[in-house]
């Protein structure tokens, strides 16, 4: 059962108001940081995790956000209200050593073709402990880590093995829900007007509100930045 939102004044992000597209397009960013070796990770909100990546010559941030389903590069790292979680450890040891195999937007296998569900996301790693997946459910706003069978192609009711907050039966020791890549047509199209691109800058700022405001405003302009190069 999801929680309750401990401030339910504040203004919620709108996630339905960030597209497919533009969420495929954010996403393809993390993507092509496969082979990056996870260096740190920060469990900033139940719904909001930051990594820290490393490639040669270079180091890279990438902020998950649960509820809004998007999966960003970003220039500076949210900022907790609070002490960390105590399960921000576990997360930590459970992926210690781990490198990025890839990204993908998913959406469980009963729900329609044509469906407007908010999709899930899926960061896979390759570690120690064999292959891991970070994935999201928006409608709770919750992050789970998943064990994955070695020749997975598509997911098929993987085990939990931790998760940021309640989420209805999902829970750790169960089972993650029958899942399919979800890549609708036309969702690899790029492009958009100056005035659409701000936009996106501005919606994104406001999805990444679990971090502090000014930083927050930051992400946003590094977000419109990435879009406009994926132009």
């Amino acid at each position: 059962m999801q929680s309750p939102d401990p401030n339910p004044s504040r203004p919620q992000p709108d996630s339905a108001k960030l597209s497919f597209a533009q969420r495929a397009r954010l996403l393809s960013q993390v993507d092509a940081l496969a082979g990056a070796t996870l260096q740190k990770l920060w469990l900033v909100s139940p719904a909001l995790l930051t990594l820290q990546l490393r490639l040669p010559g270079k180091t890279v941030l990438v902020v998950l956000d649960a509820r809004a389903a998007m999966a960003a590069l970003v220039a500076e790292r949210p900022q907790a209200a609070g002490a960390a979680p105590k399960s921000q450890a576990a997360l930590r040891a459970s992926l210690a050593g781990a490198s990025l195999a890839g990204a993908r937007l998913e959406r469980e296998e009963r729900a329609p073709l044509d469906s407007r569900q908010t999709p899930s996301l899926r960061l896979l790693f390759q570690g120690p402990q064999g292959p891991r997946a970070l994935a999201t459910e928006p409608r709770a706003g919750a992050i789970a880590l998943l064990a994955v069978a070695p020749d997975e192609v598509v997911s098929s009711g993987d085990r939990i093995l931790w998760m940021s907050a309640g989420a209805g039966d999902l829970r750790p020791g169960g089972r993650w829900p029958v899942m399919r890549v979800d890549s609708p047509a036309g969702a690899s199209q790029r492009g958009g007007a100056g005035d659409e691109l701000a936009a996106e800058g501005e919606l994104a700022a406001r999805v990444l509100e679990g971090g502090q405001a000014a930083s927050a405003q930051a992400q946003g302009r590094e977000l419109a930045r990435l879009l406009h190069e994926l132009q």
